[in-house]
């Protein structure tokens, strides 16, 4: 109910009449919000899965590769995403070209990077990055291609309006991985490798349905105009690798520090953590064409709706997981991973600000601001590595949480403070009003009465 409400506010927050008689907007996020809602729902039972078969310590080596691999996919990534939204929005007789180049120099910088993160952690060795088998590593390392590929080409549909597609990717990845995790278990053949193997693979299906959508052919394909994009991109890239390192080094911290069971219990409170950011999506997906396409007024109002929205669903997602994660993660993972429940909650406020800074970041790149985003983000970098390498021989793993927690809240609180000044508007515009709660309550109602007319 709450994607209803969101929609109904952006249409009378962002004053287009016709978007008023037009239910296209309450579709893209609708839309949006069950098919992540769906990808969701299959992606935890595969973790649960994954979990349960490979218990914390199996759960915490394979959550050191795939953060190595998702660090490799978001430092190679040229920050291409950024850099298509401005093009799309300047050139558009560019953007068929744009689509095609998202879909087949992905596959193939992806690869680059791969063979890059491969002799990086091989000069590294054991006593920096400690890993659970070279096999493991490589496997896991034909993902960035291609992830590299399905991250670009995701954002040039959701760039062109093809929400549909947008949608069935990650649906359709979720299934083949639960599917293949299944059959793996009724073998007996769930490993570390097997299961990374899999997680990898599934990425195909995305790939597939967002490349047929788009529509790609080779003949599209433009060398030259991969290199202008890939040059605005990198302007921007320094402020998004920190940003992306903020999330996901800290797993790294932890793996140096302690051991793979201890990370298996942090990196369960992590992906449950996570869930709120996965939910809090949807809103700010849609908004993105407003944030590009839109007059400068209203991407300001965009952004500040997309705070308002990201914030109460933030708050009202986390206030529940808060609730029910003690009880429900020894149940659902076993009992070995109580120990994630504190960790669990310790993250959860740091989670809840980053929903309520999701579109800010997308306003800067609007403004034009590479600089701003990338101290923005190397800040807390910094703060997040200090704070965890003096809270976990504190604390463990709730001393990693808090220190994540912080740093989130510092750049949150920073990029919100930046925006303010920015697009001058005040920070009573950020925060949900009584308003937007008596809002959802109408929605809801309405809701609930055309439902029971349409049963009738």
């Amino acid at each position: 109910m709450l994607p209803l409400w969101a929609a109904s506010s952006m249409t009378e927050e962002l004053g287009d009449p016709r978007e008023q008689r037009n239910p296209n907007l309450v579709s893209q996020v609708l839309g949006i919000f069950s098919s992540r809602l769906l990808a969701l729902l299959l992606g935890v039972a595969a973790g649960i899965l994954v979990t349960r078969l490979l218990g914390a310590e199996g759960r915490g080596h394979y959550a050191v590769i795939i953060t190595l691999v998702t660090i490799a996919t978001s430092l190679g990534h040229l920050s291409i995403e950024q850099s298509q939204a401005q093009l799309y929005s300047r050139e558009p007789d560019s953007r068929r070209a744009l689509a095609a180049n998202s879909t087949y120099f992905g596959v193939w910088w992806g690869s680059v990077v791969a063979l890059i993160t491969f002799v990086v952690v091989s000069i590294a060795g054991p006593s920096l990055l400690p890993i659970y088998s070279t096999t493991a590593l490589v496997v896991g390392l034909l993902y960035v291609p291609i992830a590299t590929s399905v991250l670009w080409t995701q954002q040039s549909l959701l760039l062109r309006g093809k929400i549909t597609a947008y949608n069935i990717g990650p649906v359709l990845s979720a299934l083949v991985l639960l599917g293949c995790l299944s059959f793996l278990a009724l073998a007996g053949r769930v490993t570390v490798t097997s299961a990374i193997a899999v997680w990898g693979l599934s990425l195909l299906a995305t790939l597939f349905v967002s490349g047929f959508a788009s529509g790609n052919t080779p003949r599209a394909v433009s060398f030259k105009l991969w290199i202008r994009t890939a040059r605005l991109g990198l302007r921007f890239h320094p402020g998004m690798a920190f940003f992306l390192l903020l999330m996901s080094l800290d797993v790294l911290i932890l793996n140096a520090m302690t051991d793979a069971k201890i990370v298996g219990l942090y990196s369960l409170a992590v992906s449950v953590a996570a869930l709120i950011n996965l939910m809090t999506n949807s809103v700010a997906n849609v908004l993105v064409a407003r944030q590009f396409g839109g007059t400068g007024s209203e991407a300001v109002r965009a952004t500040s709706l997309s705070a308002r929205m990201n914030l109460l669903v933030g708050v009202g997602l986390g206030a529940g997981l808060a609730v029910v994660s003690p009880f429900l993660v020894p149940i659902v993972y076993g009992v070995v991973f109580q120990g994630s429940v504190p960790a669990l909650l310790a993250l959860v406020p740091g989670i809840i600000t980053l929903a309520w800074a999701r579109g800010i970041g997308a306003y800067f790149v609007r403004m034009n601001k590479p600089l701003l985003v990338s101290l923005l983000a190397f800040g807390a970098l910094v703060l997040n590595v200090a704070l965890n390498l003096i809270l976990i021989p504190i604390w463990g793993i709730v001393g990693a949480s808090a220190a994540s927690s912080l740093a989130y809240f510092a750049y949150a609180v920073a990029s919100m403070f930046a925006f303010t000044r920015l697009a001058a508007v005040p920070w009573r515009d950020l925060f949900p009003s009584a308003a937007d709660v008596r809002r959802v309550a109408l929605i809801l109602r309405e809701s609930r009465s055309k439902r029971g007319r349409k049963n009738i």
